[in-house]
């Protein structure tokens, strides 16, 4: 949520779950440990994990040994991802010019 601080705005940091999927996905191009992952992403050992079963159950990620990587399907969501991410920031800015 965004608020009001003089002419500066404070946005929320923090991440919602596509984030930290997206995050994940990005991080196991081409490949990469757990522990890569969770330190990069910023997640503990559980939450972790947990992201890991649902991605993996939806089909976009896989676990080869111990590697993990994304497939087609995690490669496709990464690049929606980010247009929708560029397009929010996009109409924002936009938004906020008219404002101001």
């Amino acid at each position: 949520m965004a608020m009001h601080r003089g002419s500066r705005l404070s946005v929320n940091k923090n991440r919602n779950s596509i984030e930290i999927m997206a995050k994940i996905l990005s991080l196991a191009n081409p490949e990469a440990k757990a522990t890569h992952i969770m330190y990069r992403a910023n997640l503990n050992h559980g939450l972790l994990q947990k992201y890991i079963q649902v991605l993996i159950e939806s089909g976009l990620l896989k676990k080869e040994g111990n590697l993990y990587s994304r497939t087609e399907k995690g490669t496709a969501f990464v690049l929606k991802y980010r247009e929708l991410k560029s397009y929010i920031a996009k109409e924002t800015r936009r938004n906020l010019s008219h404002m101001f």
